[in-house]
């Protein structure tokens, strides 16, 4: 053959090469996984341990990325991953230096117990992911354990799991046994607490009022705040819907009066236009059922609606929800009745609440003993159910009926909430609870910083690929 042909038959397998991926080249998975991202003392941290959690992230950040149309930064994914493993390995280290990692029987029974206990979590979880139908208790039980083996969750892994935590939790409770929370330590932390929430709270109350739904600690009260309870009778889902048509449609009305009446700069008299001919056409096909669809959009085509037709409709809207309102309120009569006499009689507010409400936010702490805070500025609240309470003039007034988008509030004045900084001795338990949890965070973070620092690590981040 000569040398002509054998450059030629070269050329064609490097090309088969390039075309196929290099997919004649095999990859021994297992030596792949083998190899070494990281020592710890001579430990090896393997590319088969790191590999999933890597990839996971990968993913997780591509989503992330095309979510929001925003490249995120993952130039130090690698990294921070392999660290992750490094911390663990130090820690495991250290546990097993102290003798840490030594687990009893009752240990591994508890541990046993708590990896079984999420196995189950996670059968619920993932039950709806696998076709069972037909399928006895038992195979449909093995089914998604199987489709969890697959995701990698055995018992197995959450049995190593528990166990690592177990550990982990042992050497940072040696490191931080001692810690200890002094009186200037609370007093120091309750002043900057203090600072921070009168500067956070002291032009939003929408914060104000997010913290406290949130179960936030306050340490700084805003002027004209008051507390308040409520029993709530809800609507049926029926009687909801009726009246979430009517509030969608008269969202959509004040938009479009708002476009005209101030449109934006680059909005063209045509767009403006089409959006109220949209709203218009939009509330013929709500409350006309007995023209066509075909007949409705030849109308709206050939109909300029003005703005006083939309303040028209608008006012229409009102009506029918003044209506509807009437209407639900008459539905819960014999419940009110019922509620108001034996407030009349002497019944506690509280009782009655337990009773009648069907607010969780009420039967649950901190609402169910102090209630809710708001003031006039207030704007996470059902207007009606706000300006009801607002209109309560004294401590131990309950308001009439008032009809709201949940259903029937009836509303009691719990209490006046003192503006400006929360009594020490109100707050001193959680304070300490935080001096001592951040406190413990900062010895830990240094014991490891300086384990960290002794040991002979090497990391090989490119290895992941």
């Amino acid at each position: 053959m000569s040398k002509r042909i054998w450059k030629l038959t070269a050329l064609v397998l490097a090309l088969l090469l390039a075309l196929t991926g290099c997919s004649l080249i095999e990859i021994d998975q297992e030596m792949d996984n083998a190899e070494a991202v990281a020592t710890v003392n001579g430990v090896t941290i393997t590319k088969g341990e790191v590999k999933d959690t890597y990839d996971y992230y990968v993913n997780y950040y591509n989503y992330m990325s095309s979510y929001y149309g925003t490249a995120m930064d993952t130039s130090t994914l690698k990294d921070d991953v392999i660290e992750a493993f490094v911390k663990s390995e130090i820690v495991k280290q250290k546990a097993a230096e102290l003798g840490l990692d030594q687990l009893s029987e009752e240990d591994t029974a508890s541990i046993e117990a708590k990896a079984n206990e999420r196995l189950d979590e996670q059968i619920t979880e993932h039950g709806e992911d696998v076709n069972t139908e037909g399928m006895s208790e038992e195979d449909a039980r093995a089914a998604v354990l199987a489709h969890l083996e697959e995701e990698g969750i055995t018992l197995d892994e959450l049995i190593k799991s528990e166990t690592e935590t177990l550990i982990s939790d042992r050497v940072r409770e040696s490191v931080t046994s001692q810690v200890v929370v002094e009186d200037s330590d609370i007093e120091e932390a309750y002043n900057t607490e203090v600072a921070d929430d009168e500067s956070t709270f002291s032009n939003s109350t929408y914060l104000y009022d997010l913290y406290r739904s949130n179960g936030t600690t306050i340490y700084w009260n805003p002027e004209g705040y008051r507390t308040v309870k409520h029993i709530l009778l809800k609507l049926s889902d029926e009687q909801a819907a009726e009246l979430k048509v009517l509030n969608d449609e008269l969202s959509d009305i004040n938009s479009a009066i708002a476009a005209l009446e101030t449109p934006a700069e680059e909005t063209t008299e045509e767009t403006t236009e089409e959006a109220a001919e949209e709203t218009t056409e939009e509330a013929a096909e709500e409350t006309t059922e007995e023209t066509t669809e075909e007949t409705t959009e030849e109308t709206t085509e050939e109909t300029v609606v003005t703005l006083e037709d939309l303040e028209a409709r608008r006012n229409e809207v009102l009506n029918a929800i003044a209506d509807l309102n009437d209407e639900h309120m008459a539905s819960f009569s014999e419940k009110i009745e019922e509620i108001q006499a034996k407030l009349e009689e002497g019944a506690s507010f509280d009782d009655l609440m337990a009773e009648y409400g069907e607010d969780p936010g009420m039967q649950r702490e901190p609402g169910m003993t102090e209630g809710y805070y708001i003031c006039a500025e207030s704007t996470n609240w059902d207007p009606a159910f706000a300006e009801a309470a607002m209109a309560l003039e004294k401590v131990g007034d309950v308001s009439e009926p008032v009809m709201g988008t949940n259903g029937v509030h009836i509303i009691y004045y719990n209490s006046d909430v003192t503006s400006g900084p929360v009594p020490m001795d109100a707050v001193r338990d959680a304070l300490a609870e935080k001096v001592l949890a951040d406190k413990q965070d900062e010895a830990y973070n240094a014991a490891y910083q300086a384990w960290h620092d002794a040991a002979k690590i090497q990391k090989y981040p490119n290895r992941l690929g």
